[in-house]
């Protein structure tokens, strides 16, 4: 018996809405800011977009047709 585990890809429609809160690292077709990888927690889940929230605190959306994979991150928390 196997099981995804804690870095679960990302595959169906159900699999998206469940990682919102959770943070992802996303892989983009073409590359966007220079980058084809981003990583950031999924705060928004639409039809045509994802938005992820980095560790700056910046906001990046990106086109669903263009993640070629995701996967959800292992999210230890910080200390103070």
């Amino acid at each position: 018996m196997s099981s995804p585990g804690l870095t679960r890809e990302l595959k169906t429609e159900r699999e998206w809405r469940w990682a919102e809160g959770k943070k992802v690292r996303c892989w983009v077709a073409a590359a966007l800011e220079g980058r084809t990888e981003f990583t950031g927690r999924l705060v928004k889940v639409e039809d045509a977009r994802v938005t992820l929230e980095g560790d700056d605190g910046r906001q990046r959306e990106l086109e669903r047709r263009e993640v070629t994979r995701a996967r959800l991150e292992l999210d230890f928390p910080r200390r103070k």
